[in-house]
């Protein structure tokens, strides 16, 4: 782990101090994905922890993500997992940083939220979801009243990572 300063102006680059802070040697066999906490306690530990960690998918987890959050450093990474398959995806929609949906891909608000058991239901609009054009790529399903869309809440901070890491690199590159 190292210090950095992504500052443009070069006097504020020279004047920053750049240090490794943590080095840890461990076998190939070994998954880099258990190396993120003990290397933020070590560094807390003398006073050198960071605030925000840029790292590989390895480090990603959302485990890893919520335990840093509890030492107050946001760990911005891709997570891991599968591509995303055609079509919408929780990643489309609209998502608070805790992973509850606020709109859909077209903005629509949903009517109400149900949390159990770590899993979230939301419902929308049938009369809204019915006339949508994405409605083919929707994974929003129909049933009596509303037309609902399941998930986990792992998935949805998942998915608010996902929104957040790619406004980063949007922002990034301007």
């Amino acid at each position: 782990m190292e210090t950095f300063c992504d500052a443009e102006d070069p006097k504020v680059k020279e004047q920053t101090l750049n240090l490794i802070t943590h080095v840890a040697v461990a076998p190939a066999s070994e998954s880099d994905s258990r190396a993120l906490l003990p290397a933020l306690e070590d560094t807390r530990a003398r006073d050198l922890g960071p605030q925000e960690v840029l790292a590989d998918t390895a480090y990603g987890s959302d485990d890893n993500c919520q335990e840093a959050a509890a030492l107050e450093v946001e760990v911005v990474s891709p997570p891991p997992g599968l591509p995303p398959s055609p079509g919408l995806s929780l990643s489309d929609f609209q998502v608070s940083p805790a992973g509850r949906v606020l709109a859909c891909p077209r903005g629509e608000a949903p009517r109400s939220w149900k949390y159990r058991k770590h899993r979230y239901r939301v419902a929308f609009s049938s009369a809204q979801c019915n006339a949508c054009p994405e409605k083919p790529r929707c994974p929003v399903k129909p049933a009596k009243k509303y037309h609902y869309l399941s998930y986990y809440e792992k998935a949805g901070r998942v998915a608010a990572r996902n929104l957040n890491l790619n406004g980063l690199v949007k922002s990034r590159k301007s």
